[in-house]
């Protein structure tokens, strides 16, 4: 039932994905005024602001908007638990506390485990995590914008190497250059997060509690290195994968080449092109180094069996120390 649940979820999400398109798109293409208009009150406002501050419409809007989608699964999640489909396994391992003890209704949220100040920190952080991915959605905007306002072609462009295209791609196959810059681009993305994963887990930096309550498994049984990942149990490792292809599919699609989703620069959209052009720049050639660099650890790590930090601790930077 779970797998199937996550199916639908992850169709849906699909269905829903944005569609691919070089054209220019308005969210006000269809009328908001006419949005929402249902017999027999038509347009149902009572205080008369659509007169006295038509400015605030759009806003007013879309918290009705978003209001409205929270409610919609608040009430899918509500008949969900009401009908006693939970997961398995513990919502707090450390307070003995499974999903199925916690009751139906809104009782539940005052359940005992909510006094614990752990859980109340791990729920603050939730918290702080939302609000932060809501600080960093694309602002709304009504002008066009296109992330080639850059040239893709000036970027990455770096001396003393220049332009560099050894196998003469850009001559004989430019109409495969953009897809290839996309690829560039995103592998450099997960590896500059693969570096910084690898160094916060050698530097013994993990979640407390269980990454699998079944298997008795705690975040900090898992060994550092890439020898940790293959004491990930086959399910958890099936739920990472099913992640990425949810994020391919509708969160950051693989298919919008220009690598630009509306998040900006930590929130902000960067104007001047100057400015826009150099942090593209960084961002390309850090991701290069970080392809670089995580490749590099997984070779010295497999050559002298080692991981990161106990290389560093015997002062073995270059890794050629005994294990």
């Amino acid at each position: 039932m779970k797998i199937a649940a996550f199916a639908l979820l992850a169709g849906s999400a699909a269905a829903f994905a944005p569609a691919v398109s070089n054209k220019a798109t308005s969210a006000l293409a269809v009328s908001e005024l006419e949005l929402g208009v249902t017999e027999p009150l038509g347009v149902f406002d009572p205080l008369g602001w659509l007169e006295t501050e038509p400015e605030a419409f759009e806003r007013r809007r879309a918290v009705e908007r978003k209001h409205g989608r929270v409610a919609m699964a608040a009430v899918v999640g509500t008949i969900v638990h009401n009908n006693h489909i939970v997961f398995d396994g513990y919502l707090s391992p450390s307070e003995n506390l499974k999903f199925s003890d916690v009751p139906t209704g809104f009782a539940g949220l005052n359940h005992k485990s909510t006094t614990n100040p752990i859980l109340k920190m791990k729920i603050a952080a939730f918290a702080l995590l939302a609000g932060s991915a809501a600080a960093f959605a694309p602002a709304a905007s009504n002008k066009a914008t296109s992330a080639l306002a850059v040239s893709e072609l000036e970027l990455g462009v770096t001396e003393p190497l220049g332009v560099f295209d050894p196998l003469g791609w850009l001559e004989t196959e430019p109409e495969a250059f953009e897809r290839r810059r996309a690829v560039e681009r995103k592998h450099g993305r997960v590896a500059m997060a693969a570096v910084v994963g690898t160094i916060v887990h050698n530097n013994h930096i993990v979640f407390d509690g269980y990454l699998s309550p079944s298997e008795n498994l705690k975040f900090s049984d898992v060994p550092t290195g890439f020898a940790g990942f293959f004491t990930i149990p086959t399910a958890g490792i099936a739920q990472i994968l099913a992640f990425f292809a949810l994020v391919e599919l509708a969160w950051m699609p693989a298919s919008k080449y220009d690598g630009d989703y509306g998040v900006g620069y930590f929130g902000t959209e960067v104007e001047d092109p100057e400015e826009k052009t150099r942090k593209l720049n960084v961002e390309l050639n850090n991701g290069r180094a970080a392809m670089l660099g995580i490749f590099g650890n997984m070779v010295a790590e497999g050559v002298t069996g080692q991981t990161m930090y106990e290389q560093y601790a015997s002062g073995n930077v270059l890794g050629y120390g005994p294990p």
